[in-house]
C-alpha cells in the first residue's frame, strides 16, 4: 500500500470511528465508447445487480451513473455507495458483488474480487462533503424501528376494535404498549436501549480543530447561532454562547475578508446561462421521478474555469463539510428537510463538482426546499455559486436577481443532471423524516416518564 492509500485509510478509520454511515465513490473509465450502449448494458444487468446488492447487510444505498464523454475522457461509470462499514470495507464488498457484472464494461479481465477492489480503489474520489439526516443510525436499527412502528400500529388497531383503547389515558396506553412489545419476545422490537454514541473524544477534537484552524467558518454564522440555541437550556447553552462569542473575536476579521473576496469575484465574473436540457431528457427524468417515492439526484457540474473559482469551490466545500459534521446533525441540511443523504465531490482535478442526494417527494418540492419562496438558500446557493452557469449571486448567499433565480437555477440543474443506470435503496418506502420519527417513537416508548406534550408527540409518531 503506497503512502497516499495509507493516509486515506487513516482518514477513513478516523471518520468512521465517530461518523457513520460512510460513503465510497469511484469514477471508472469505460471500455465502451458509446454512452447509449453503456446505458443499455446497465439496464439489462440491473435486476441481477440489485439482487446481489441485497445480500450486503449494511448497504443503505448505491447508484451507478454513466458520465457522458467530454474532452480528455470517454464515457465513465460513477459508482457511489453508502453503508455502515468503512469505505475500504465497502470497496472490498462491492468488488465481490459487482466484479462479474461490470468487469467487461470497465475493460478489466479480472473477476477476482481482490483485483477488482484494487481497480475501484485506484479510481476512487473522496467526498468533499457528506450529509446524513440520521447520523449514527445503522441499517439494522432503521429496519428494527420500522418494524416496531408496524407492531404498535397493529396493536392499536386491535385495541380500538375491541373498544378498550378509549378507556386508557395516554400514559396508560404507552405503558401497555411497552408491555405488549416486551411480551412478543421479538428482539427487533423489545429493546429500548439507545445505541452508544461513537467517538465522543474524536468528535470533540474535530470540533475544536474546525473552529480553531478554520476561522472562515464565520460565513456559517446563522447556523452556528442556531446550533447554540439548540443546546439544552441552562449551563450548556450559556457556555456555548460564551465560547462562540470569544471565537468571533478571532474569526470576525477572517470572515469579513472572505465575504469581501467572494463579493469581488461575484462582481468580476461574467454571467453565463447553460443550454437548456433537451425535451427528451426532461421527459425521461420526470417519468422516473414520478414513479417512486424516494428519488435520487445526480448532477455533474462544471466548476467556474478560473484558478480563483476552483479555490473558492474547495474552500466552500470544506466549510460545508464542517457544517455537516457539527452544525447540521439533527435531520436538516441547513434547514432543508427530507434529504436522507447528500454527497459533494470534486473530480477531474477540481474542474467538475458532483452532487448526489437521496430525497423523498417530487423534484419541484425538493428544489423549493432550497430556492422556492421561503427556501433555505444558505444550504445550496453558496456552493452552486461556484458552478459555471449558476445565476449570479450577492454576498455568497443572496440571488442577484430574485425574480429569475429559481427558474434559471432549476434549468441549470436539469441541464447538468444525470440519471442513475442502477440504483439500490435498502428502504425505498421510508423518508428521512419517517426514520427520525421512528427513532423518537422508540425512545418515547421506553422512556421512564414523559410530559403531557411529549406523550402527545409520541402518539402522533405511531
Amino acid at each position: 500500500m503506497n503512502l497516499r492509500l495509507k493516509f486515506e485509510d487513516i482518514r477513513d478509520r478516523w471518520d468512521s470511528g465517530w461518523r457513520s454511515p460512510s460513503s465510497f465513490s469511484t469514477l471508472l473509465p469505460s471500455a465502451i465508447s458509446d454512452p447509449q450502449q453503456l446505458d443499455h448494458l446497465l439496464a439489462t444487468r440491473e435486476a441481477a445487480i440489485l439482487t446481489a446488492l441485497a445480500g450486503i447487510d449494511d448497504l443503505h444505498a448505491l447508484r451507478i451513473v454513466v458520465v457522458p464523454p467530454e474532452p480528455g475522457h470517454g464515457p465513465r461509470l460513477l459508482l457511489n455507495s453508502v453503508a455502515d462499514s468503512t469505505p475500504r470495507q465497502q470497496q472490498r464488498r462491492l468488488a465481490a458483488v459487482l466484479a462479474r457484472h461490470l468487469h467487461d464494461i470497465v475493460g478489466s479481465e479480472a473477476l477476482e474480487p481482490a483485483a477488482f477492489a484494487a481497480l475501484l480503489g485506484r479510481h476512487r474520489i473522496r467526498e468533499a462533503t457528506l450529509f446524513h439526516a440520521s447520523p449514527g443510525l445503522s441499517l439494522r436499527q432503521i429496519r428494527e424501528d420500522a418494524r416496531l412502528r408496524h407492531v404498535l400500529r397493529e396493536w392499536i388497531r386491535d385495541l380500538r376494535a375491541a373498544g378498550t383503547l378509549d378507556r386508557m389515558s395516554l400514559d396508560e396506553a404507552r405503558l401497555h404498549a411497552r408491555l405488549h412489545v416486551q411480551s412478543l419476545n421479538d428482539p427487533t422490537c423489545a429493546s429500548g436501549t439507545a445505541p452508544p454514541v461513537k467517538g465522543r473524544w474524536r468528535r470533540c477534537l474535530d470540533l475544536i480543530g474546525t473552529f480553531l484552524f478554520f476561522p472562515l467558518l464565520g460565513v456559517l454564522g446563522k447556523d452556528i447561532q442556531l446550533a447554540v440555541c439548540a443546546l439544552q437550556p441552562g449551563v450548556n447553552r450559556v457556555a456555548g454562547a460564551l465560547l462562540v462569542a470569544l471565537w468571533w473575536l478571532y474569526a470576525a476579521p477572517f470572515t469579513a475578508l472572505a465575504f469581501i473576496g467572494v463579493r469581488t469575484m461575484e462582481i468580476l465574473e461574467p454571467d453565463f446561462e447553460p443550454p437548456p436540457a433537451p425535451e427528451k431528457k426532461l421527459h425521461r427524468l420526470e417519468a422516473v421521478e414520478d414513479a417512486r417515492t424516494k428519488n435520487e439526484l445526480t448532477i455533474w457540474f462544471p466548476v467556474k474555469p478560473t484558478v480563483w473559482g476552483r479555490l473558492l469551490m474547495r474552500l466552500t466545500l470544506f466549510g460545508s463539510e464542517r457544517g455537516t459534521r457539527h452544525l447540521w446533525t439533527r435531520g436538516t441540511l441547513a434547514g432543508a428537510q427530507n434529504i436522507h443523504f447528500a454527497r459533494l465531490l470534486l473530480a477531474d482535478g477540481g474542474r467538475r463538482m458532483v452532487f448526489m442526494s437521496d430525497y423523498s417527494g417530487s423534484f419541484d418540492a425538493y428544489i423549493d426546499h432550497f430556492i422556492g419562496v421561503g427556501g433555505n438558500t444558505r444550504a445550496v446557493v453558496p456552493i452552486s455559486s461556484r458552478v459555471f452557469g449558476c445565476p449570479q449571486t450577492r454576498w455568497l448567499y443572496f440571488p442577484k436577481d430574485t425574480a429569475s433565480f429559481r427558474t434559471r437555477w432549476r434549468a441549470m440543474v436539469r441541464s447538468y443532471q444525470l440519471q442513475a443506470g442502477v440504483r439500490y435503496v435498502a428502504y425505498p418506502d421510508l423518508s428521512a423524516n419517517d426514520i427520525l420519527s421512528h427513532q423518537r417513537m422508540r425512545a418515547g416508548l421506553f422512556a421512564e416518564n414523559l410530559s403531557a406534550e411529549a406523550l402527545e408527540d409520541w402518539v402522533r409518531r405511531i
